[in-house]
Protein backbone atom coordinates (compact mmCIF):
# COMPACT_ATOMS: atom_id res chain seq x y z
CA UNK A 1 0.00 0.00 0.00
CA UNK A 2 2.97 2.28 0.82
CA UNK A 3 4.03 1.55 -2.80
CA UNK A 4 0.96 2.14 -4.15
CA UNK A 5 0.45 5.38 -2.68
CA UNK A 6 4.03 6.53 -3.99
CA UNK A 7 2.29 5.35 -7.89
CA UNK A 8 -0.17 7.85 -7.04
CA UNK A 9 2.32 10.65 -6.30
CA UNK A 10 4.09 10.10 -9.00
CA UNK A 11 0.90 9.88 -10.85
CA UNK A 12 -0.82 13.18 -9.55
CA UNK A 13 3.02 14.93 -10.59
CA UNK A 14 2.69 13.98 -13.66
CA UNK A 15 -0.45 14.72 -14.55
CA UNK A 16 0.43 18.45 -14.13
CA UNK A 17 1.92 17.88 -17.92
CA UNK A 18 -0.97 16.33 -19.61
CA UNK A 19 -1.41 18.28 -22.49
CA UNK A 20 1.16 21.01 -21.97
CA UNK A 21 3.27 20.85 -25.66
CA UNK A 22 6.53 21.19 -23.66
CA UNK A 23 7.26 19.90 -20.06
CA UNK A 24 7.62 21.72 -17.15
CA UNK A 25 8.04 21.03 -14.09
CA UNK A 26 4.77 21.58 -11.34
CA UNK A 27 5.21 24.54 -9.12
CA UNK A 28 6.90 24.11 -5.66
CA UNK A 29 3.53 25.17 -3.65
CA UNK A 30 1.80 22.11 -5.23
CA UNK A 31 4.83 20.27 -4.62
CA UNK A 32 5.02 20.94 -1.07
CA UNK A 33 0.84 20.43 -0.48
CA UNK A 34 1.16 16.93 -2.27
CA UNK A 35 4.07 15.92 0.45
CA UNK A 36 2.10 16.84 3.03
CA UNK A 37 -0.92 15.14 2.02
CA UNK A 38 0.99 11.91 1.37
CA UNK A 39 3.30 12.10 4.19
CA UNK A 40 0.14 11.80 6.09
CA UNK A 41 -1.35 9.03 4.16
CA UNK A 42 1.70 7.58 4.86
CA UNK A 43 1.77 7.65 8.34
CA UNK A 44 -1.44 6.27 8.49
CA UNK A 45 -1.10 3.43 6.97
CA UNK A 46 2.27 2.78 8.81
CA UNK A 47 0.00 2.49 12.25
CA UNK A 48 -2.93 0.65 10.12
CA UNK A 49 -0.26 -2.05 8.57
CA UNK A 50 1.83 -2.59 11.71
CA UNK A 51 1.25 -5.99 13.15
CA UNK A 52 -1.64 -6.07 16.31
CA UNK A 53 1.42 -7.72 18.48
CA UNK A 54 2.69 -6.33 20.09
CA UNK A 55 0.20 -4.23 21.44
CA UNK A 56 2.49 -1.69 23.05
CA UNK A 57 4.56 -1.49 19.58
CA UNK A 58 1.25 -0.10 17.99
CA UNK A 59 0.33 2.21 20.65
CA UNK A 60 4.42 3.40 20.23
CA UNK A 61 3.94 3.57 16.41
CA UNK A 62 0.92 5.75 16.83
CA UNK A 63 2.58 8.28 19.18
CA UNK A 64 5.88 9.18 17.11
CA UNK A 65 4.06 9.08 14.00
CA UNK A 66 1.75 11.50 15.60
CA UNK A 67 2.30 12.97 18.68
CA UNK A 68 -2.29 12.64 19.34
CA UNK A 69 -3.10 12.26 22.82
CA UNK A 70 -6.28 11.95 21.68
CA UNK A 71 -8.67 8.29 22.70
CA UNK A 72 -11.28 9.44 19.76
CA UNK A 73 -8.34 9.60 17.39
CA UNK A 74 -6.63 6.86 18.13
CA UNK A 75 -9.95 4.73 18.45
CA UNK A 76 -10.66 5.74 14.82
CA UNK A 77 -7.19 4.84 13.43
CA UNK A 78 -7.69 1.10 15.08
CA UNK A 79 -11.11 0.93 13.51
CA UNK A 80 -9.51 0.91 9.94
CA UNK A 81 -7.25 -2.02 11.30
CA UNK A 82 -10.51 -4.10 10.79
CA UNK A 83 -9.94 -5.88 14.57
CA UNK A 84 -12.53 -7.46 16.58
CA UNK A 85 -13.87 -5.32 19.26
CA UNK A 86 -11.99 -7.42 21.90
CA UNK A 87 -8.86 -6.79 20.50
CA UNK A 88 -9.63 -3.08 19.76
CA UNK A 89 -10.31 -2.57 23.17
CA UNK A 90 -7.00 -3.95 23.97
CA UNK A 91 -5.62 -1.89 22.30
CA UNK A 92 -7.40 1.25 23.49
CA UNK A 93 -6.38 0.23 26.97
CA UNK A 94 -2.94 0.04 26.29
CA UNK A 95 -3.13 3.54 24.32
CA UNK A 96 -4.96 4.69 27.71
CA UNK A 97 -2.31 3.52 30.08
CA UNK A 98 0.51 5.20 27.91
CA UNK A 99 -0.97 8.62 28.99
CA UNK A 100 -1.13 11.34 31.54
CA UNK A 101 -4.41 11.39 33.31
CA UNK A 102 -5.03 14.46 31.91
CA UNK A 103 -5.81 13.27 28.41
CA UNK A 104 -8.06 10.11 29.32
CA UNK A 105 -11.18 12.71 28.18
CA UNK A 106 -10.41 12.18 24.42
CA UNK A 107 -11.29 15.87 23.23
CA UNK A 108 -8.31 16.64 22.48
CA UNK A 109 -7.26 16.73 18.52
CA UNK A 110 -3.89 17.40 17.53
CA UNK A 111 -2.94 19.47 14.65
CA UNK A 112 -0.75 16.83 13.56
CA UNK A 113 -3.31 14.39 13.78
CA UNK A 114 -4.04 11.53 11.67
CA UNK A 115 -7.55 13.12 11.06
CA UNK A 116 -6.84 17.15 10.22
CA UNK A 117 -6.45 19.70 12.81
CA UNK A 118 -8.54 20.52 16.05
CA UNK A 119 -12.24 21.96 15.03
CA UNK A 120 -12.54 25.48 16.68
CA UNK A 121 -13.17 25.29 19.84
CA UNK A 122 -11.06 22.51 20.91
CA UNK A 123 -8.35 22.34 23.35
CA UNK A 124 -4.62 22.59 21.60
CA UNK A 125 -1.18 22.21 22.82
CA UNK A 126 0.63 18.79 22.40
CA UNK A 127 1.76 16.31 24.84
CA UNK A 128 4.70 14.80 25.04
CA UNK A 129 4.92 11.20 24.72
CA UNK A 130 6.23 9.63 27.83
CA UNK A 131 9.86 7.76 27.05
CA UNK A 132 9.82 5.37 29.78
CA UNK A 133 6.57 3.98 29.27
CA UNK A 134 7.54 1.44 26.21
CA UNK A 135 11.26 1.25 27.67
CA UNK A 136 14.46 2.92 25.96
CA UNK A 137 15.49 0.19 24.16
CA UNK A 138 12.50 -0.52 22.25
CA UNK A 139 12.34 2.88 21.32
CA UNK A 140 15.70 3.03 19.69
CA UNK A 141 14.86 -0.08 18.21
CA UNK A 142 11.95 1.44 16.44
CA UNK A 143 13.10 4.56 15.84
CA UNK A 144 15.56 2.63 13.40
CA UNK A 145 12.62 0.21 12.21
CA UNK A 146 10.66 3.82 11.00
CA UNK A 147 13.78 5.11 9.68
CA UNK A 148 13.97 1.85 7.43
CA UNK A 149 10.32 1.83 6.33
CA UNK A 150 10.77 5.52 5.26
CA UNK A 151 14.01 4.16 2.90
CA UNK A 152 11.78 1.22 1.01
CA UNK A 153 8.89 3.25 0.32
Amino acid sequence: MLLDTHSVKTILIQMTNIHAETPAPPSAAYLKLLGKGVAKIEQLLKVVLRPFEPVEGLVETYMLLFNDPSVSNFQKVVELKGLKRAEEKILIDAFQRRLPTSNLTGAYVSSTSPLGPAPPGQAGGAAKPDASAAGGKFKTDFRKFVAGMSKKS
